[in-house]
This record gives C-alpha cells, structure tokens and sequence, in this order.
C-alpha cells in the first residue's frame, strides 16, 4: 500500500469485512493520512506500512479465525 500511495498518490482508506453468519459486515476505518513527497525514502515507505498494519492489528486480533497470511511470516 505504501508503494501505491508513493506512486499514485492515492488515498489509503483501511477497510475490511468480517462474515457475521452467511454474511459479510463492511467497514470503513479512518482515512491513513501521508505526506506523498516523503515516501521517496523507503524509511518513510517502511513507516508508513507499520502504521497501516496497526491499523489493522486490533481488527486481525478480534477476528483472527478469518485472517489468513498469504506469505509466510515466521521461519519453521
């Protein structure tokens, strides 16, 4: 995300959708707010994706049975 928003400048809005049941609930969090011009330093690119994964962090723990990591994290 934080290589999208250097290159396009567009809006970061954290979003997800939990199933309820047969269904699934939609949430929109708070607009991510960023300073594009700054995300020419990957420390600042590195700063921002921490901040997005706090963000998410409470919803991932709160329903954590729904989350699922596509790439491997930890080291077996």
């Amino acid at each position: 995300a934080a290589e999208l928003a250097r290159a396009s400048g567009c809006m970061l809005l954290p979003v997800y959708l939990p199933r309820n049941g047969n269904t699934y609930e939609a949430h929109v969090l708070p607009e991510i707010s960023y300073e594009r011009g700054a995300l020419r330093d990957p420390a600042a690119r590195q700063k921002l994706t921490q901040e997005i994964v706090t963000v998410f962090e409470p919803v991932i723990q709160k329903h954590i049975e729904q989350w699922y990591q596509f790439i491997p994290v930890w080291q077996k």
